[in-house]
């Protein structure tokens, strides 16, 4: 008896909750249905999110939604794409002073010269990412090596001493209003959004598995 109504109440919400009611999270794209995740239309188009077999299908009817939960699981996920901080006035101003040859500090403790922001043609390379804790800055050496900067590590004495000539007061101000606003959380009101409404759960494709490769990854198959 507690069974059945228990599957009553569960469907009474499904039949009671409207596609404006739903969100969904990214997830793979790799050998999913051409519908829209949200209603199941045909889609227009796929947003992209860490990787490029990764996101949200949608249609031209959720569109708006597929941007608004994309930035919720950027938010929950500790990354801002490069595009979306220079939309902000103080972390534009922060990651132009970047654009500079600047010194940065290495894992050893050493030095290194030479080193400016980078917006790669590679997705991953297209994200402020919060690493163990600290925001960090897609950046390119004159060597064509890449590496992800902790942006407080422009606050050591050390650090601030090599770029002396490049980083004046008005950056590191903006550096910490940056950090600040980072910390906050630009999406952050894409993710509010959501707290009202219920996860939707992405329809598989019939036949499709995911498994864990040897390697530790995971993959889909079709049986």
């Amino acid at each position: 008896m507690i069974y059945l109504r228990a599957n009553t109440y569960l469907v009474y919400i499904y039949m009671n909750t409207s596609e404006e009611d739903t969100y969904v999270v990214p997830t793979s794209l790799v050998m999913r249905r051409t519908i829209c995740f949200y209603c199941s239309r045909e889609f227009v188009a796929d947003l992209h999110v860490l990787d490029y077999n990764y996101g949200i299908r949608h249609c031209e009817l959720h569109r708006a939604a597929a941007h608004r939960d994309i930035n919720a699981f950027l938010h929950l996920s500790g990354y801002v794409w490069l595009r979306d901080a220079c939309t902000n006035e103080i972390l534009n101003a922060m990651c132009n002073y970047l654009t500079m040859s600047v010194s940065i500090i290495r894992s050893n403790g050493d030095i290194s010269n030479g080193w400016q922001i980078y917006n790669g043609t590679n997705i991953e390379h297209k994200y402020i990412r919060r690493i163990n804790g600290s925001w960090s800055m897609p950046m390119l050496h004159t060597s064509g090596i890449t590496k992800n900067v902790p942006l407080d590590s422009f606050r050591l004495p050390q650090v601030q001493t090599a770029n002396f000539a490049v980083l004046n007061s008005t950056f590191y101000e903006l550096l910490e209003k940056s950090l600040h606003i980072l910390e906050k959380g630009l999406y952050e009101s894409a993710r509010e959004q959501q707290r009202d409404k219920l996860l939707a759960t992405t329809q598989e494709t019939a036949g499709v598995v995911s498994v864990m490769t040897t390697s530790g990854q995971h993959t889909r198959v079709l049986l």
